[in-house]
């Protein structure tokens, strides 16, 4: 479980609100960068965050990423990219806190 240190972020829905509003602009620099090593490296980013969200246990940041997840989906043409957001889904659904 990630949480955060005592002081203004120490809950762990706020530092999973933190990284769900990242997320996406991970995702976007990724998209707009023109040297492959640079675009790897923002999508490295996007999945570690990601998988930060998930680690959060946070069910509201899980339900802001797969709004954030649809809404790239449906404006992406390419099919690999839904492929992919389906597959962090359902990762991000096994690996939830059963409690």
């Amino acid at each position: 479980m990630v949480s955060g240190q005592r002081g203004n972020m120490a809950d762990n829905n706020e530092i999973a609100l933190a990284i769900a509003m990242a997320v996406p602009i991970f995702f976007f620099l990724a998209r707009i960068s023109t040297l492959n090593w640079v675009r790897l490296g923002w999508l490295g980013v996007f999945f570690l965050a990601f998988v930060a969200l998930v680690w959060t246990g946070s069910r509201g940041a899980f339900v802001a990423i797969v709004a954030a997840g649809g809404y790239l989906a449906l404006k992406n043409r390419k099919f690999g990219v839904i492929v992919l957001l389906g597959i962090a889904g359902v990762i991000a659904i096994l690996a939830l806190p059963k409690h």
